[in-house]
């Protein structure tokens, strides 16, 4: 018996699997199958989007609750949308940029830093942040200003952050394996400002001793120009993107879930099959799925042993413990800025999470930016590191079926989070009207994200450059893309997109195009 979201029962009737020919299958409706999915039907091809969850979106998607509160799943801001900045380029190609309403966050502090020994409020603009910087730190002026010379280097480097077809792959293997504690232990001693200068670790969510500093260096600068909301969330530029693939010509179908994807004799794709039975056919297929799951959904055999092996034993990214906070408290002053609430300077610690309570929340109040509607609520949302160990022994469970034992642990793990989130957001504090958590099996179960993982693919630099996943595989006419190849957020997953097509239509030809969109 099926029901829609409300519970109403629905009547179903009894369909023949069928088939039909497109030129490109994209898997998971997340923000690089789509982009990829417009950016091919943009270049003449017919393109379908498979999207196994009721929403698009993938983690950009929001869910809702009693009375049209919203809650965002994964997405809370983002950088470099500007016209002249990377992703505003990008999104210009796609057509998209203008239909997002953006949200500018406050310019003189968007993220707030809370360490035990300090707290530290990070502006907008390059040159507002290391003016800050000098200002807290008058000694460490030849650290800061190479820093920033730096970081403008590392970033030239790579060609698809500069929309540029040549990579300078010399340049990218030295960033990309050198790792951040060490790059910044030689360039001071002051660790008050090494911790300043990782505080937006979870950003990408590796930890310094293994995070490649041109990951960093990408991720920070793109957060770095002039961050914004998104007015509606991820789930406004979801749906806006979904818009543009169907006025395109492309489809995508929600509720639609690949079982495998077919290869013929010759090791080329020729489609896929749904867990419907209908077949598609395709002579590309681009998986925005985690990796791991796209492997399984291919034949046995196909993929060299070797290759198999290697992708499905790369280590996974962390999981979050998000809180879901409903409140009548005034909030309305958090809207301009994020919070980041450190209980230690050592940003590795809160990945190793040794005593099992969190040892960091990121705070954020979109209600605060884009109005709490007639309900007169505010929602706050907190989001701490979580790895798959802690939730283990729950593996093998279904949603809402974990039993008494798991229901207690994420009680105590909401009570620890909360106490955090409170220290920042002290109005909470006797305001609470509702509390939601969900841990990495929430992650696995409605996103499809092996072992929990909110960033994919562990961006260690053990995992990252020469030898990180490339798009093109082993298959013919199968490709990745999404948030384990290059680097995750908005940002990367786009400009992912961007070079898992351009292996489909030409590095060149893809680049003149995009610049081209710009220049009208």
């Amino acid at each position: 018996m099926a029901t829609d979201d409300t519970g109403r029962v629905l009547l179903v009737r009894a369909v023949e699997p069928t088939s039909k020919r497109y030129d490109a299958i994209v898997i998971g409706s997340g923000m690089s199958g789509l982009s990829s999915a417009a950016i091919l039907a943009k270049e003449g091809k017919r393109v379908v989007v498979l999207e196994q969850h009721y929403r698009p979106g993938g983690y950009l998607h929001r869910f809702y609750r009693k009375g049209g509160l919203a809650f965002d799943v994964g997405f809370h801001y983002l950088g470099g949308i500007e016209r002249h900045q990377v992703l505003g380029k990008y999104l210009q190609y796609l057509g998209v940029r203008d239909r997002v309403r953006l949200l500018p966050l406050d310019p003189e502090g968007y993220d707030d830093i809370h360490f035990p020994e300090q707290r530290f409020v990070i502006p907008a603009g390059e040159g507002r942040y290391r003016e800050r910087l000098l200002e807290a730190f008058p000694r460490e002026r030849p650290a800061i200003e190479r820093y920033f010379r730096d970081l403008k280097h590392i970033t030239e480097g790579f060609g698809f952050y500069q929309i540029r077809v040549s990579e300078e792959l010399h340049h990218v293997d030295r960033w990309m394996s050198m790792p951040l504690q060490d790059y910044l232990a030689a360039l001071t001693q002051d660790v008050r400002l090494r911790a300043v200068l990782t505080a937006q670790n979870p950003l990408y969510g590796v930890e310094p001793r293994r995070t490649p500093v041109g990951l960093h260096a990408l991720v920070t600068d793109s957060f770095m120009q002039n961050p914004y909301a998104i007015d509606g969330g991820g789930d406004a530029l979801a749906q806006i993107m979904v818009a543009r693939v169907r006025e395109l010509g492309g489809e995508v179908r929600l509720k639609t879930r690949v079982s495998e994807i077919l290869v013929d004799d010759e090791r080329a794709v020729r489609g896929v099959r749904t867990a419907r039975g209908d077949e598609l056919l395709a002579s590309t297929v681009v998986s925005c799925a985690h990796p791991k799951v796209t492997v399984g959904l291919l034949p046995e055999g196909v993929l060299r042993p070797g290759y198999r092996r290697r992708v499905l034993e790369m280590e996974d990214g962390p999981g979050t413990l998000s809180l879901f906070v409903t409140t009548r408290a005034d909030l309305s002053h958090y809207g301009g800025r994020n919070i980041y609430n450190y209980k230690t300077s050592d940003i590795n610690a809160i990945y190793d999470n040794v005593e099992g309570k969190p040892q960091f929340v990121f705070v954020t109040v979109p209600t605060a930016r884009e109005g709490i509607g007639k309900s007169g609520l505010h929602h706050v949302i907190g989001l701490a590191l979580l790895g798959w160990k802690h939730v283990r022994a729950w593996e093998d469970t279904a949603s809402g079926k974990r039993g008494e034992a798991y229901e207690a642990f994420k009680q105590q793990q909401a009570e620890e989070l909360l106490g955090l989130v409170t220290e920042v957001v002290p109005e909470l504090a006797g305001n609470i009207e509702r509390i939601e958590a969900a841990t990495p099996l929430t992650n696995r179960d409605f996103a499809g994200s092996v072992g929990g993982a909110a960033y994919g693919i562990h961006h260690s630099v053990e995992q990252s450059g020469r030898y990180g996943l490339r798009p093109r595989t082993r298959v013919g006419g199968l490709f990745l893309t999404g948030q384990s190849v290059l680097m995750p957020g908005v940002c990367g997953v786009t400009i992912s997109a961007f070079h898992t097509c351009s292996q489909i239509l030409g590095d060149e030809y893809l680049m003149r195009r995009v610049h081209e969109a710009c220049d009208d």
